[in-house]
This record gives C-alpha cells, sequence and structure tokens, in this order.
C-alpha cells in the first residue's frame, strides 16, 4: 500500500526525497488557501525551513510535487520531517493540473517553532529551487514564492559544503 505525499519544500527534489524514502513521482498540484513561507525555525541549524502557512485566502497558492510513498515508509519520512519536534502531519485537499482533486498527507509547522524574519540557508534553498524546477512549477510562482527569498550562507562550512555537494551530485543524476 501507498500513500500519497504533497511535497513544497527540500523534498520537492526528488533525489533528496529518494535519499530519505522510496518515492515514486506521480504529478504536481497546488493548495489552495496557503502561501509558502520560510518560517519554521530548525532546531538542528538555526535557519528556516518552508511552511504551507494557511491564510483562508482562496487567492493563495502553493504549488508542489505529489510523490506515492509506500505506507511502510511512513514513520521513517516523519522522523526526517521533525513530526512532534517542528512540524506536524497533516491531510490536505490539492488540486492537480486537470482540475480534478486529490487527498494527500504533508506537513505544517508548528506554530511554537515559526519565527519571523529568519533565513534559510542557501543550500536549503537551493534545494527547493532545483526541486521547482526538475518537476516544471509554474515560472511565475517560483519567481514570486520562492526566488526573492533572502538566504544566507551556512556557519558551518563543512555542512554547506556536503550539501551543496549532495545536491550537485542529484542535479547530475537527472
Amino acid at each position: 500500500m501507498k500513500f500519497k505525499y504533497f511535497a513544497y519544500g527540500s523534498n520537492m527534489c526528488s533525489g533528496r526525497l529518494r535519499d530519505r524514502v522510496p518515492c515514486e513521482f506521480i504529478t504536481v498540484a497546488k493548495l489552495a488557501g496557503h502561501q509558502l513561507r520560510f518560517h519554521k525555525l530548525s532546531e538542528k541549524d538555526h535557519s528556516s525551513k518552508c511552511d504551507i502557512f494557511r491564510t483562508g485566502d482562496e487567492a493563495h497558492t502553493v504549488w508542489g510535487v505529489v510523490y506515492d510513498i509506500p505506507v511502510s515508509e511512513k514513520a521513517e519520512l516523519d522522523r526526517f520531517e521533525g513530526v512532534r519536534n517542528g512540524y506536524e502531519d497533516l491531510e490536505v485537499r490539492i488540486t492537480l493540473p486537470n482540475g480534478d482533486q486529490l487527498s494527500a498527507q504533508t506537513y505544517v509547522a508548528d506554530p511554537d517553532y515559526i519565527r519571523e524574519g529568519l533565513a534559510p540557508y542557501s543550500w536549503y534553498k537551493a534545494y527547493v529551487q532545483a526541486g521547482a524546477s526538475e518537476h516544471g512549477l509554474p515560472q511565475q510562482y517560483v519567481a514570486e514564492a520562492i526566488a526573492p527569498v533572502n538566504a544566507t550562507k551556512d556557519p558551518d562550512p563543512v555542512r554547506e559544503a556536503k550539501e551543496l555537494g549532495r545536491l550537485k551530485n542529484l542535479k547530475n543524476a537527472l
């Protein structure tokens, strides 16, 4: 058995997600009534990570990628995503490019971990951009929701080099 997972941040990069759990790309989709925000505090590295912030305004939309993941891998994905440690899992109703609706699992920031004014590390933002490019998310969405986000250099040069190297290898594998 498999479940549908809606990725909107670094896990849109299929290689990054495959390094975590087995997955199969299904399609791109959008979630109405939400905005992509880089305001979730990471306790691991103290930078910001992505969140789908509920606005309730149907004009606000977050684009992402839908994957099939074996149900047996849900606990492992929860662990990577920090369930009960910054993120909570949530079932959402997403819209496919053809207009059909689909239920999928995703992750949202626990309100206790939301911090305005944080910046993602450049390598994290690069994963988000790589996933958006890999799956052809709408250019206007990328230009408005991802590109303008200010990123900062990781103060840990070893981690930064490791993540940028991993991303380069993933891109080369495509």
